[in-house]
């Protein structure tokens, strides 16, 4: 086989590789608010302010164990995720994800209204983002977050984030 034909191959099979590599790649659309905390607020606590904040209609919760992650340092073992997903009703279609887990920075709290190769709805965005940070004051009111607003921090990707 000559040069000319083995640097052909190469090529098309690289960018056949490159094409099923970029096939499996989601893309993530939608709010994603997050702050490192010093502390895990008591579970029970996030639940009811969760659920007393207003506009949420339901309080799903799950507990999970995750894998490792990958550092300089090795693979410390990470701590569970505690997971309170909560939702409103029509018209609002107010939907959000709570997430809280132990990793080798501290703790690591998300809230979420994120969607999978697909952008939310902006009327979801709306009415979502004001309860996100109405349950990040009430976790700091009621659950010895005193400093979770200061420490949030907002990414929008696909959607309009207004001013709060």
């Amino acid at each position: 086989m000559s040069h000319n034909r083995l640097v052909h191959i190469a090529r098309a099979t690289g960018c056949l590789g490159l094409v099923v590599l970029l096939s499996g790649c989601d893309f993530f659309y939608g709010v994603h608010r997050e702050a490192q905390l010093q502390t895990m607020p008591q579970l029970d606590c996030v639940g009811r302010v969760i659920k007393a904040t207003p506009g949420v209609k339901h309080l799903q919760t799950m507990d999970a164990v995750t894998g490792q992650e990958l550092t300089l340092s090795g693979l410390p073992q990470e701590g569970p995720v505690y997971t309170f997903t909560y939702t409103g009703t029509a018209p609002d279609k107010l939907w959000g994800t709570v997430q809280l887990q132990a990793d080798s920075h501290g703790i690591r709290f998300t809230n979420d209204d994120m969607w999978i190769n697909e952008k939310p709805p902006q009327t979801q965005v709306d009415a979502t983002r004001p309860v996100m940070r109405t349950i990040e004051q009430g976790l700091a009111a009621k659950c010895g977050l005193s400093d979770l607003p200061v420490r949030v921090r907002e990414y929008c990707t696909g959607v309009v984030c207004k001013p709060l």
